[in-house]
């Protein structure tokens, strides 16, 4: 098992593919439909990936909408946009 990745970068991480998903998180939150310790998770299970230089670059792949497939969030984010 390799160690946790950068909290900071993770964060950005996780947001930006969130957005890429159609993921409002400060909605979510605002409107009680997650919790913050549920949206740490997500955070949490980011920095347990040790692809973070390859999200970086298909963040900027403006072709691609959704994560890949390896993404520990990937699921979460589908069940997210469904409830909207």
């Amino acid at each position: 098992m390799h160690p946790m990745g950068d909290t900071r970068e993770h964060f950005w991480l996780t947001l930006g593919m969130a957005k890429r998903c159609g993921v409002d998180f400060a909605e979510l939150l605002h409107t009680g439909q997650i919790k913050q310790a549920q949206y740490a998770e997500f955070i949490t299970r980011c920095r347990g990936c040790d692809r973070p230089d390859h999200c970086h670059s298909v963040l900027q792949d403006a072709e691609r909408p959704t994560p890949p497939d390896y993404c520990c969030n990937r699921d979460e984010f589908s069940r997210l946009t469904e409830k909207v």
